[in-house]
């Protein structure tokens, strides 16, 4: 087991982000001598393969939580901001996206299939929406620069 630590450890401070290069180092270890801490290790076939399941489920589990915190962060941004709270800029997600989207589509800038969605029942501001914003804010002469300010909320607010 210390084996396998200093192994890790050691593999994993060269490639941290990397499972699939991890893995592969792990792999290519069968029947040679590693270096850990200045003393020649030999592995054998069965400590590479335990090693192997163990850093798939390690990384798999660090991969997992890395995801659900990514969710749980932008379902928390997505629920902070409503249309107005914040610049929005390319690249952004969420309701306030979704919102702008709507005033678009009913302003006939865009079709609304051509909103990307995302999981929190936003929208992405990237791609058609973008370019709809564009062009919004060209004919209304607001600055062109894709952001949505208070003054392109105003104007997306106005009824005609």
């Amino acid at each position: 087991m210390k084996r396998f630590v200093l192994l890790f450890s050691l593999l994993y401070v060269s490639h941290p982000a990397d499972a699939q290069s991890l893995s592969s180092a792990v792999l290519d270890a069968p029947r040679t001598y590693k270096k850990v801490s200045d003393r020649p290790v030999c592995l054998r076939a069965s400590e590479v393969n335990e090693i192997e399941k163990l850093t798939r489920k390690i990384f798999a589990k660090i991969m997992q939580s890395n995801e659900r915190a990514r969710k749980k962060l932008a379902r928390e941004l997505a629920r902070k901001y409503k249309l107005g709270d914040r610049i929005i800029v390319r690249g952004d997600s969420g309701r306030d996206v979704r919102s702008v989207a709507n005033a678009l589509v009913k302003k006939l800038y865009i079709n609304a299939e051509d909103v990307i969605p995302t999981f929190d029942n936003g929208a992405l501001l990237d791609g058609e929406l973008y370019d709809a914003l564009l062009r919004f804010q060209k004919d209304k002469k607001l600055p062109v620069d894709g952001r949505v300010t208070k003054d392109v909320v105003k104007e997306l607010r106005k009824r005609k």
